[in-house]
Protein backbone atom coordinates (compact mmCIF):
# COMPACT_ATOMS: atom_id res chain seq x y z
CA UNK A 1 0.00 0.00 0.00
CA UNK A 2 0.84 3.64 -1.23
CA UNK A 3 0.63 5.69 2.14
CA UNK A 4 1.00 8.89 0.53
CA UNK A 5 -2.26 7.77 -1.60
CA UNK A 6 -4.49 8.10 2.11
CA UNK A 7 -7.19 9.69 1.76
CA UNK A 8 -9.79 11.17 4.44
CA UNK A 9 -12.80 10.31 2.03
CA UNK A 10 -12.52 7.34 0.83
CA UNK A 11 -12.35 3.27 0.84
CA UNK A 12 -8.96 3.62 2.56
CA UNK A 13 -10.11 6.66 5.19
CA UNK A 14 -8.33 7.74 8.00
CA UNK A 15 -10.58 7.39 10.84
CA UNK A 16 -10.01 9.81 13.28
CA UNK A 17 -10.75 11.15 16.43
CA UNK A 18 -11.38 14.82 15.66
CA UNK A 19 -14.93 14.44 17.56
CA UNK A 20 -12.86 13.67 20.75
CA UNK A 21 -10.83 16.89 20.33
CA UNK A 22 -13.66 19.14 22.30
CA UNK A 23 -14.00 20.87 25.88
CA UNK A 24 -15.13 18.31 27.92
CA UNK A 25 -17.48 19.58 30.56
CA UNK A 26 -16.54 18.22 33.93
CA UNK A 27 -17.20 21.76 35.75
CA UNK A 28 -20.37 22.36 33.69
CA UNK A 29 -24.09 21.70 33.69
CA UNK A 30 -25.03 24.91 30.81
CA UNK A 31 -23.00 23.45 28.08
CA UNK A 32 -19.31 24.07 28.70
CA UNK A 33 -20.22 26.46 31.23
CA UNK A 34 -20.03 26.34 35.05
CA UNK A 35 -23.16 26.78 36.64
CA UNK A 36 -21.95 29.83 38.65
CA UNK A 37 -18.65 31.85 39.32
CA UNK A 38 -17.70 32.84 42.73
CA UNK A 39 -19.81 31.09 46.11
CA UNK A 40 -22.42 33.64 46.23
CA UNK A 41 -23.11 32.67 42.66
CA UNK A 42 -22.48 28.93 43.63
CA UNK A 43 -24.91 28.57 46.56
CA UNK A 44 -28.06 29.89 44.51
CA UNK A 45 -27.11 27.83 41.54
CA UNK A 46 -26.74 30.58 39.05
CA UNK A 47 -29.59 33.07 39.90
CA UNK A 48 -26.76 35.75 39.50
CA UNK A 49 -27.34 38.69 37.59
CA UNK A 50 -29.50 40.79 39.64
CA UNK A 51 -27.98 39.99 42.74
CA UNK A 52 -24.28 39.62 41.96
CA UNK A 53 -21.89 41.78 44.15
CA UNK A 54 -18.91 39.88 44.54
CA UNK A 55 -15.75 40.33 42.40
CA UNK A 56 -16.89 37.28 40.69
CA UNK A 57 -19.52 40.04 39.23
CA UNK A 58 -17.02 40.77 36.63
CA UNK A 59 -17.84 37.43 34.70
CA UNK A 60 -21.55 37.69 35.64
CA UNK A 61 -22.87 40.78 35.53
CA UNK A 62 -20.22 44.05 36.11
CA UNK A 63 -22.72 46.42 36.83
CA UNK A 64 -23.11 44.39 39.99
CA UNK A 65 -19.58 45.98 40.99
CA UNK A 66 -21.38 49.05 42.32
CA UNK A 67 -22.92 47.34 45.62
CA UNK A 68 -18.64 46.97 46.45
CA UNK A 69 -18.49 49.87 48.75
CA UNK A 70 -14.73 50.53 48.94
CA UNK A 71 -12.08 47.45 47.72
CA UNK A 72 -12.92 43.60 47.72
CA UNK A 73 -10.93 41.13 46.96
CA UNK A 74 -12.10 37.03 46.59
CA UNK A 75 -10.20 33.41 45.78
CA UNK A 76 -12.11 31.00 45.12
CA UNK A 77 -11.19 26.86 44.95
CA UNK A 78 -13.34 24.58 43.22
CA UNK A 79 -12.73 20.76 43.40
CA UNK A 80 -14.96 17.95 42.30
CA UNK A 81 -16.00 14.58 41.81
CA UNK A 82 -17.28 12.79 38.80
CA UNK A 83 -19.38 10.31 40.91
CA UNK A 84 -20.63 7.99 38.75
CA UNK A 85 -19.79 9.11 35.66
CA UNK A 86 -19.21 5.90 32.84
CA UNK A 87 -18.80 4.57 29.22
CA UNK A 88 -20.54 1.38 28.24
CA UNK A 89 -20.76 -0.35 24.89
CA UNK A 90 -20.77 -3.58 22.55
CA UNK A 91 -16.71 -4.26 22.46
CA UNK A 92 -17.36 -5.34 26.86
CA UNK A 93 -16.16 -1.74 28.41
CA UNK A 94 -18.31 -1.21 31.48
CA UNK A 95 -15.93 1.71 32.78
CA UNK A 96 -15.72 4.74 35.09
CA UNK A 97 -13.04 7.71 34.12
CA UNK A 98 -9.83 7.23 35.46
CA UNK A 99 -9.68 11.32 36.49
CA UNK A 100 -12.55 11.48 38.85
CA UNK A 101 -11.29 14.39 40.84
CA UNK A 102 -9.92 17.51 40.09
CA UNK A 103 -10.47 21.30 41.00
CA UNK A 104 -9.81 24.39 39.45
CA UNK A 105 -9.32 27.84 41.11
CA UNK A 106 -10.85 31.62 40.48
CA UNK A 107 -10.40 35.19 42.23
CA UNK A 108 -10.43 39.07 41.82
CA UNK A 109 -9.64 42.28 43.12
CA UNK A 110 -11.44 45.45 42.84
CA UNK A 111 -11.67 49.16 44.40
CA UNK A 112 -13.68 52.15 44.14
CA UNK A 113 -11.82 55.06 42.10
CA UNK A 114 -12.15 57.48 44.70
CA UNK A 115 -14.38 60.32 44.98
CA UNK A 116 -16.21 58.39 41.99
CA UNK A 117 -19.42 56.15 41.45
CA UNK A 118 -17.17 54.13 39.99
CA UNK A 119 -15.82 50.57 40.39
CA UNK A 120 -13.12 49.05 38.36
CA UNK A 121 -11.11 45.76 39.02
CA UNK A 122 -9.02 42.86 37.22
CA UNK A 123 -10.18 39.07 37.93
CA UNK A 124 -8.96 35.26 36.93
CA UNK A 125 -11.65 32.84 35.80
CA UNK A 126 -11.91 28.84 35.15
CA UNK A 127 -13.69 29.79 32.26
CA UNK A 128 -14.64 25.74 31.50
CA UNK A 129 -12.80 22.69 31.08
CA UNK A 130 -11.12 20.28 32.92
CA UNK A 131 -11.97 16.39 30.78
CA UNK A 132 -12.41 12.87 30.85
CA UNK A 133 -10.21 10.20 30.33
CA UNK A 134 -10.61 5.82 29.72
CA UNK A 135 -7.09 4.69 30.15
CA UNK A 136 -8.26 0.90 29.42
CA UNK A 137 -11.19 0.49 26.93
CA UNK A 138 -11.53 -2.67 24.52
CA UNK A 139 -11.39 -1.32 21.21
CA UNK A 140 -13.35 -2.09 17.70
CA UNK A 141 -9.68 -3.57 16.34
CA UNK A 142 -9.26 -6.34 19.49
CA UNK A 143 -6.51 -3.89 21.10
CA UNK A 144 -6.71 -2.20 24.68
CA UNK A 145 -5.93 1.24 24.55
CA UNK A 146 -7.25 5.15 26.03
CA UNK A 147 -9.07 7.68 24.75
CA UNK A 148 -9.42 10.78 26.28
CA UNK A 149 -10.10 14.54 25.99
CA UNK A 150 -8.34 17.12 28.28
CA UNK A 151 -9.31 20.70 27.93
CA UNK A 152 -8.46 24.05 29.77
CA UNK A 153 -10.13 27.68 29.57
CA UNK A 154 -9.07 30.69 31.86
CA UNK A 155 -10.01 34.28 31.54
CA UNK A 156 -8.19 37.48 32.64
CA UNK A 157 -10.91 40.08 32.86
CA UNK A 158 -10.22 43.46 33.52
CA UNK A 159 -14.00 45.77 34.07
CA UNK A 160 -15.49 48.21 35.65
CA UNK A 161 -19.13 48.90 37.03
CA UNK A 162 -20.45 52.44 37.32
CA UNK A 163 -23.66 53.82 39.06
CA UNK A 164 -25.07 56.57 36.72
CA UNK A 165 -28.30 56.90 39.07
CA UNK A 166 -29.00 55.70 42.58
CA UNK A 167 -31.11 53.14 40.72
CA UNK A 168 -29.18 51.91 37.86
CA UNK A 169 -25.84 50.71 37.34
CA UNK A 170 -24.21 49.61 33.86
CA UNK A 171 -21.29 47.95 33.49
CA UNK A 172 -18.49 46.12 31.03
CA UNK A 173 -15.85 43.70 30.94
CA UNK A 174 -13.39 42.26 28.72
CA UNK A 175 -12.40 38.94 28.19
CA UNK A 176 -8.92 37.87 27.90
CA UNK A 177 -9.01 33.81 27.15
CA UNK A 178 -5.94 31.03 27.15
CA UNK A 179 -7.22 27.67 26.05
CA UNK A 180 -5.52 24.67 25.76
CA UNK A 181 -6.29 20.95 24.59
CA UNK A 182 -4.87 17.54 24.45
CA UNK A 183 -6.23 14.15 23.43
CA UNK A 184 -5.98 10.80 23.07
CA UNK A 185 -7.77 8.37 20.74
CA UNK A 186 -6.61 5.04 20.76
CA UNK A 187 -2.79 6.18 19.91
CA UNK A 188 -1.93 2.55 20.23
CA UNK A 189 -3.84 1.29 17.42
CA UNK A 190 -3.44 1.27 13.99
CA UNK A 191 -5.60 -1.17 11.40
CA UNK A 192 -5.88 -2.16 7.94
CA UNK A 193 -8.62 -4.61 7.23
CA UNK A 194 -6.59 -7.21 4.70
CA UNK A 195 -10.00 -7.29 2.45
CA UNK A 196 -10.61 -3.51 2.38
CA UNK A 197 -13.86 -3.56 3.04
CA UNK A 198 -13.70 -1.73 6.59
CA UNK A 199 -12.02 1.51 6.73
CA UNK A 200 -8.64 1.86 7.79
CA UNK A 201 -7.67 3.26 11.63
CA UNK A 202 -4.52 5.19 13.23
CA UNK A 203 -4.69 6.09 16.53
CA UNK A 204 -4.01 9.63 16.97
CA UNK A 205 -2.58 11.43 19.90
CA UNK A 206 -2.46 15.67 19.90
CA UNK A 207 -0.78 17.56 22.64
CA UNK A 208 0.35 21.16 22.87
CA UNK A 209 -2.78 22.83 21.32
CA UNK A 210 -3.61 26.57 22.63
CA UNK A 211 -3.78 29.84 21.93
CA UNK A 212 -5.02 33.56 22.92
CA UNK A 213 -9.07 34.96 21.82
CA UNK A 214 -11.20 37.38 23.53
CA UNK A 215 -14.65 38.89 24.69
CA UNK A 216 -17.05 40.95 25.84
CA UNK A 217 -19.22 41.72 28.37
CA UNK A 218 -22.25 44.55 28.95
CA UNK A 219 -24.92 44.26 32.00
CA UNK A 220 -27.11 46.65 34.13
CA UNK A 221 -29.21 46.58 37.49
CA UNK A 222 -32.03 48.77 37.57
CA UNK A 223 -33.74 49.25 41.44
CA UNK A 224 -37.14 50.45 40.91
CA UNK A 225 -37.74 50.68 44.14
CA UNK A 226 -35.77 49.40 47.56
CA UNK A 227 -36.83 45.47 47.67
CA UNK A 228 -36.97 45.46 43.54
CA UNK A 229 -33.63 44.72 41.29
CA UNK A 230 -33.96 44.10 37.44
CA UNK A 231 -30.77 42.98 35.59
CA UNK A 232 -29.52 41.92 32.34
CA UNK A 233 -26.63 41.13 30.95
CA UNK A 234 -25.05 40.02 27.67
CA UNK A 235 -21.61 38.29 26.57
CA UNK A 236 -19.89 37.85 22.96
CA UNK A 237 -18.76 34.17 21.76
CA UNK A 238 -15.28 33.32 22.14
CA UNK A 239 -13.59 31.70 19.45
CA UNK A 240 -11.10 28.94 20.86
CA UNK A 241 -7.94 29.60 19.55
CA UNK A 242 -6.13 26.10 19.46
CA UNK A 243 -2.99 26.03 17.36
CA UNK A 244 0.76 25.26 17.68
CA UNK A 245 0.17 21.75 19.29
CA UNK A 246 1.52 18.80 17.74
CA UNK A 247 0.04 15.14 16.95
CA UNK A 248 1.69 11.81 16.63
CA UNK A 249 -0.25 9.09 13.79
CA UNK A 250 -0.18 5.50 14.22
CA UNK A 251 1.02 4.00 10.86
CA UNK A 252 2.14 0.87 12.32
CA UNK A 253 -0.56 -0.97 10.56
CA UNK A 254 1.37 0.24 6.85
CA UNK A 255 5.15 0.10 7.77
CA UNK A 256 5.88 3.53 8.45
CA UNK A 257 5.66 3.55 12.60
CA UNK A 258 4.30 6.46 14.67
CA UNK A 259 4.87 10.12 12.42
CA UNK A 260 4.80 13.13 14.46
CA UNK A 261 2.82 15.95 12.52
CA UNK A 262 4.72 18.90 13.66
CA UNK A 263 1.91 22.05 13.67
CA UNK A 264 -1.41 21.06 14.63
CA UNK A 265 -4.70 23.31 15.02
CA UNK A 266 -8.19 22.80 15.68
CA UNK A 267 -10.72 25.16 14.56
CA UNK A 268 -14.46 25.89 14.48
CA UNK A 269 -14.79 25.56 18.76
CA UNK A 270 -16.47 28.87 20.46
CA UNK A 271 -17.69 29.56 24.16
CA UNK A 272 -21.51 30.89 22.73
CA UNK A 273 -22.79 34.19 23.51
CA UNK A 274 -25.10 34.75 25.82
CA UNK A 275 -28.03 36.73 26.51
CA UNK A 276 -29.49 37.07 30.38
CA UNK A 277 -32.49 38.90 31.85
CA UNK A 278 -33.15 38.38 36.07
CA UNK A 279 -35.31 39.47 38.80
CA UNK A 280 -34.12 39.91 42.36
CA UNK A 281 -36.85 40.64 45.17
CA UNK A 282 -36.01 41.36 49.42
CA UNK A 283 -39.23 40.31 50.95
CA UNK A 284 -37.88 41.36 54.54
CA UNK A 285 -34.14 42.32 55.44
CA UNK A 286 -33.30 38.65 56.28
CA UNK A 287 -34.32 37.14 52.57
CA UNK A 288 -33.28 37.77 48.98
CA UNK A 289 -34.94 36.20 46.76
CA UNK A 290 -34.00 35.30 42.81
CA UNK A 291 -34.40 34.16 39.14
CA UNK A 292 -33.30 34.27 36.07
CA UNK A 293 -33.33 33.02 32.49
CA UNK A 294 -30.54 32.82 30.17
CA UNK A 295 -30.52 32.29 26.29
CA UNK A 296 -27.29 30.35 24.86
CA UNK A 297 -26.51 30.63 21.28
CA UNK A 298 -24.45 26.83 21.27
CA UNK A 299 -26.29 26.54 17.80
CA UNK A 300 -23.53 28.81 15.89
CA UNK A 301 -20.73 28.11 18.42
CA UNK A 302 -20.31 24.43 17.90
CA UNK A 303 -21.22 23.67 14.81
CA UNK A 304 -18.45 21.76 12.90
CA UNK A 305 -15.25 21.15 14.31
CA UNK A 306 -11.69 20.79 12.20
CA UNK A 307 -8.53 18.95 13.12
CA UNK A 308 -5.88 20.09 10.72
CA UNK A 309 -2.48 18.35 10.49
CA UNK A 310 0.59 19.26 8.44
CA UNK A 311 4.77 18.94 8.54
CA UNK A 312 5.28 15.25 9.83
CA UNK A 313 8.27 14.02 9.82
CA UNK A 314 8.28 10.98 7.19
CA UNK A 315 7.81 12.07 3.70
CA UNK A 316 5.81 8.76 2.80
CA UNK A 317 2.97 9.64 4.70
CA UNK A 318 0.32 12.53 4.12
CA UNK A 319 1.75 15.77 4.22
CA UNK A 320 -1.51 17.25 5.61
CA UNK A 321 -4.78 16.06 7.05
CA UNK A 322 -7.61 17.85 7.44
CA UNK A 323 -10.74 16.48 9.58
CA UNK A 324 -13.62 17.52 9.73
CA UNK A 325 -16.73 16.19 12.63
CA UNK A 326 -20.10 17.43 13.13
CA UNK A 327 -21.09 19.02 16.52
CA UNK A 328 -24.66 20.18 15.65
CA UNK A 329 -24.69 21.75 19.18
CA UNK A 330 -28.52 23.00 20.12
CA UNK A 331 -29.20 26.45 21.95
CA UNK A 332 -30.09 26.22 25.36
CA UNK A 333 -32.70 28.18 27.52
CA UNK A 334 -31.19 28.48 31.11
CA UNK A 335 -33.54 28.70 33.99
CA UNK A 336 -32.38 29.65 37.53
CA UNK A 337 -33.88 30.16 40.74
CA UNK A 338 -31.93 31.03 44.61
CA UNK A 339 -32.87 32.47 47.30
CA UNK A 340 -30.42 33.75 50.85
CA UNK A 341 -31.39 34.10 54.30
CA UNK A 342 -29.56 36.16 56.52
CA UNK A 343 -29.84 33.42 59.86
CA UNK A 344 -28.02 36.26 62.06
CA UNK A 345 -25.41 39.12 62.16
CA UNK A 346 -22.35 36.83 60.75
CA UNK A 347 -24.05 33.45 58.81
CA UNK A 348 -26.04 33.82 55.66
CA UNK A 349 -27.80 30.52 53.80
CA UNK A 350 -28.18 30.01 50.52
CA UNK A 351 -30.17 27.25 48.08
CA UNK A 352 -30.93 27.16 44.25
CA UNK A 353 -32.18 25.37 41.50
CA UNK A 354 -30.80 25.63 37.49
CA UNK A 355 -31.91 23.86 34.77
CA UNK A 356 -31.00 23.55 31.34
CA UNK A 357 -31.52 21.39 28.67
CA UNK A 358 -28.43 19.23 27.22
CA UNK A 359 -27.16 20.89 23.77
CA UNK A 360 -25.44 17.83 22.99
CA UNK A 361 -27.70 15.85 20.32
CA UNK A 362 -27.26 11.84 21.13
CA UNK A 363 -25.73 11.63 17.55
CA UNK A 364 -22.68 12.98 17.92
CA UNK A 365 -22.02 12.54 21.96
CA UNK A 366 -18.72 10.51 22.53
CA UNK A 367 -16.90 9.26 25.92
CA UNK A 368 -14.56 12.24 25.99
CA UNK A 369 -17.41 14.90 25.72
CA UNK A 370 -19.66 12.63 28.36
CA UNK A 371 -23.11 13.41 29.11
CA UNK A 372 -23.77 16.45 30.92
CA UNK A 373 -25.98 17.34 33.34
CA UNK A 374 -29.63 19.14 32.61
CA UNK A 375 -30.48 19.92 36.67
CA UNK A 376 -28.41 21.38 39.20
CA UNK A 377 -29.61 21.34 43.18
CA UNK A 378 -27.31 24.17 45.25
CA UNK A 379 -26.59 24.64 49.40
CA UNK A 380 -24.17 27.45 50.02
CA UNK A 381 -24.09 29.71 53.39
CA UNK A 382 -21.43 32.51 54.10
CA UNK A 383 -19.79 33.43 57.56
CA UNK A 384 -18.10 36.23 58.40
CA UNK A 385 -15.61 35.10 60.90
CA UNK A 386 -13.58 38.23 61.60
CA UNK A 387 -14.69 41.99 60.79
CA UNK A 388 -13.51 42.08 57.21
CA UNK A 389 -12.98 38.07 56.28
CA UNK A 390 -15.59 36.21 55.29
CA UNK A 391 -15.54 32.11 54.61
CA UNK A 392 -18.25 30.78 52.11
CA UNK A 393 -18.64 27.44 50.64
CA UNK A 394 -21.13 26.31 48.32
CA UNK A 395 -22.14 22.08 46.92
CA UNK A 396 -23.78 21.02 43.79
CA UNK A 397 -25.32 18.07 43.17
CA UNK A 398 -25.52 17.22 39.62
CA UNK A 399 -28.12 13.75 39.36
CA UNK A 400 -27.41 10.91 37.37
CA UNK A 401 -28.52 11.84 33.36
CA UNK A 402 -27.74 8.37 31.13
CA UNK A 403 -27.74 8.36 27.28
CA UNK A 404 -27.61 5.68 24.59
CA UNK A 405 -26.69 6.72 21.41
CA UNK A 406 -24.43 5.90 18.35
CA UNK A 407 -22.03 8.04 16.90
CA UNK A 408 -21.41 7.20 13.06
CA UNK A 409 -18.32 9.16 13.65
CA UNK A 410 -16.35 7.23 16.09
CA UNK A 411 -15.36 3.30 16.10
CA UNK A 412 -17.78 2.73 19.25
CA UNK A 413 -20.80 0.70 17.42
CA UNK A 414 -24.00 1.15 18.16
CA UNK A 415 -26.29 1.56 21.15
CA UNK A 416 -22.86 2.72 23.39
CA UNK A 417 -24.11 3.99 26.56
CA UNK A 418 -22.75 7.10 28.61
CA UNK A 419 -23.69 7.94 32.46
CA UNK A 420 -23.26 11.31 34.26
CA UNK A 421 -23.62 12.83 37.61
CA UNK A 422 -21.26 14.76 39.32
CA UNK A 423 -20.93 16.46 43.18
CA UNK A 424 -19.14 20.23 43.05
CA UNK A 425 -17.76 22.22 45.75
CA UNK A 426 -16.50 25.47 46.15
CA UNK A 427 -14.82 27.54 48.94
CA UNK A 428 -14.23 30.88 49.20
CA UNK A 429 -12.36 33.88 51.19
CA UNK A 430 -13.19 37.21 50.83
CA UNK A 431 -11.99 40.67 52.59
CA UNK A 432 -14.15 44.11 51.95
CA UNK A 433 -11.98 46.94 53.73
Amino acid sequence: MNCRSLVVDGGCALMFGAAAILPATALGGNGTNDIGYGAESGGMAGADLAVSRETAALNINPAGLTQIRDRAFDLDIEPFYLARTRHRDQYGNDSGVDNPLSAVASGGYVQRVPGTAVVTGIGLFAQGGAGFAYDHLTTAFGTQDALSATFGSFKIEPGFGWQLADSLSVGASLGIVYSTARQKFFPNTSFVDPSGDAPSFFGLRVDSLGGWSSSGKIGFQYRPSPNWTLAGAYTSKTRFKLEGGDATVNYEAIGQGRVVYRDASLSGLSIAQEAGVGIAYRPSDAWLLSTEINWVDWSSAMRASTLKLEDPNNADVPQQLSLQSRLDWRDQYVFAIGAEYQWNSTTSLRIGYNYGRNPIPSQTLNPALAVTSNRTFALGFAYDFMPQWRFSSCLYYEPFVETTYTNPQLPLGTDTYNRWEGVIAQFAVSRRW
